[in-house]
C-alpha cells in the first residue's frame, strides 16, 4: 500500500520532469495545407525564386503530392548576382528551369537529416555538397538561414546564395 508521502513525491517528480521539457508549441494549421511553392512565397523574402519557378513552368510539379525539399535563395541572394546575367537567365526558360531544379531535391529532408549526409542529388542531376560549420548547415557555399519550413508536400530551407550561380 502506497503512503501519502510516496504518492506526493511521485507527483512532485512528475511535475518537475514536465517543467523541464520544452513548452508545447501548437502546430501551424496552415503549414500542412501549403505546398512548397506556397510556403516559399509565404516567406515574403523569396519572391525572385518563386517567380523563377513560375517562369520555368514548374508550379504543377511542385504542387503535386510528391515530397520535395527546396533550397530557396532569398531575394538578397539574387540581388548579389550580376544584373546582366540574371536578365539573360530570365529570358532562357531552359537555363532557368535548370537553375531552379538545382535547388530542388526529391524527398522530405529536414535539416537534421541533411546534417547527417555528405551530399544530395538535385533534380538537375548535380551533386550538392552538404556541410556543417558551427552548427550551421551549408549547401555548397549557400548558408541555410531559415531551415525546416514544413508544408504539405515537403520542406523549404531558405539559403543566402544562388547555388551554382549564373553564367
Amino acid at each position: 500500500m502506497r503512503t501519502a508521502k510516496t504518492t506526493l513525491v511521485a507527483i512532485l517528480l512528475l511535475i518537475g520532469a514536465l517543467a523541464t521539457q520544452a513548452p508545447y508549441a501548437a502546430p501551424d494549421p496552415t503549414a500542412s495545407m501549403m505546398t512548397v511553392v506556397q510556403k516559399a512565397a509565404a516567406t515574403g523574402t523569396c519572391n525572385t525564386f518563386v517567380a523563377a519557378i513560375k517562369a520555368a513552368g514548374l508550379v504543377p510539379v511542385l504542387s503535386s503530392d510528391e515530397p520535395f525539399t527546396l533550397f530557396v535563395p532569398s531575394d538578397a541572394a539574387f540581388g548579389r548576382l550580376p544584373a546582366r546575367a540574371l536578365h539573360a537567365l530570365l529570358r532562357d526558360r531552359e537555363k532557368l528551369a535548370a537553375l531552379v531544379e538545382r535547388h530542388i531535391v526529391f524527398g522530405r529532408l529536414p535539416a537534421a537529416d541533411l546534417a547527417g549526409r555528405a551530399s544530395v542529388e538535385a533534380l538537375d542531376g548535380s551533386k550538392l555538397e552538404l556541410s556543417l560549420s558551427d552548427g550551421i548547415l551549408f549547401v555548397d557555399v549557400a548558408k541555410v538561414t531559415a531551415p525546416d519550413l514544413c508544408c504539405r508536400n515537403g520542406v523549404v530551407h531558405v539559403v543566402d546564395a544562388v547555388i551554382g550561380g549564373v553564367e
